[in-house]
C-alpha cells in the first residue's frame, strides 16, 4: 500500500521503488492524483493497472495512454458486477429509448460519485464516452439519458430506463434490485440483498483475472 497517509500505506509516494515490482498496481487516490500516481506505478513494470474511477480529463486520458505503451490499464468500477447487469443482459431488452439516474448521495465528492453514472451508461451502451462533473444538480448525457445528482441521508443509485419491448427500473444501495416489465406481459422484480460489488469485483480480477466487465484506457 502506497500512499501519503502512514497510518494505511507502508511506504509513501516518494519510496514507491522499495515496493513490488512485476505485479498488480491499483490506484484508488484521489482521481486528481491518478495521472501523476499512473507515471509512479510505471516504475514497478506491473503486469497491469487497476484505476479507481478513471481520470479528470480527456487530456489526462490521451496522456496516460501515451505512457503506459503496452501495458495494459483498466477502470475499477464496482457496480459493473452487480448480479442486477448480467440478469439484465440475459434479456436482451434491446437498444436503450429512454433512460434516467438518480443520484443520492450521502457524503464525498460529486465527481467521485457522478463516474459511477457514467460508468453504467457506458457499459449498459456499449459506448466509450468521458464527462466530469462536480456539482449537484441536474444534466444530459446524450440524446436519450439524463441525470441528477443530490445530496441525502442514504446512498442511492436509481435508474430508470425503457426500450422498445421493457421498462425496466434499478436500485443500487444497501439493497440492490431490477424490476423489469415486459411491455403487455410480464414483471419480474429481483433483489440482491446486501450484494458486495467490490469483493465480487476483486474476485473477478485475482481470482479469475477476467477484465471482461472493465472498461480499458
Amino acid at each position: 500500500m502506497i500512499g501519503n497517509n502512514k497510518n494505511f500505506a507502508d511506504f509513501t509516494r516518494n519510496e514507491i521503488v522499495k515496493s513490488k515490482h512485476g505485479g498488480a498496481v491499483i490506484i484508488a487516490s484521489s482521481t486528481k492524483n491518478h495521472l501523476q500516481d499512473t507515471a509512479l506505478a510505471l516504475e514497478l513494470n506491473p503486469r497491469f493497472i487497476l484505476v479507481e474511477k478513471g481520470y479528470t480529463s480527456t487530456e489526462e486520458i490521451q496522456i496516460a495512454k501515451s505512457c503506459v505503451t503496452n501495458i495494459p490499464v483498466m477502470y475499477l468500477s464496482q457496480y459493473r458486477f452487480s448480479g442486477i447487469f448480467s440478469m439484465l443482459r440475459s434479456y436482451n431488452i434491446g437498444k436503450i429509448l429512454k433512460c434516467n439516474y438518480n443520484w443520492e448521495i450521502d457524503r464525498g465528492e460529486i465527481s467521485e460519485w457522478f463516474y459511477h453514472i457514467l460508468s453504467i451508461d457506458n457499459f449498459l451502451k456499449g459506448k466509450i464516452n468521458f464527462m466530469n462533473v462536480e456539482d449537484n444538480g441536474t444534466g444530459i448525457l446524450d440524446d436519450v439519458s439524463n441525470y441528477s445528482l443530490t445530496k441525502n441521508e442514504n446512498r442511492n443509485l436509481l435508474i430508470d430506463l425503457e426500450t422498445k419491448e421493457y421498462v425496466v427500473k434499478i436500485k443500487l444501495g444497501k439493497t440492490n434490485s431490477l424490476e423489469i416489465t415486459k411491455r403487455n406481459d410480464f414483471t419480474k422484480i429481483l433483489d440482491f440483498q446486501n450484494e458486495d460489488c467490490l469483493f465480487k469485483q476483486l474476485q473477478e480480477i485475482f481470482l479469475f483475472e477476467n477484465f471482461e466487465l472493465l472498461e480499458r484506457l
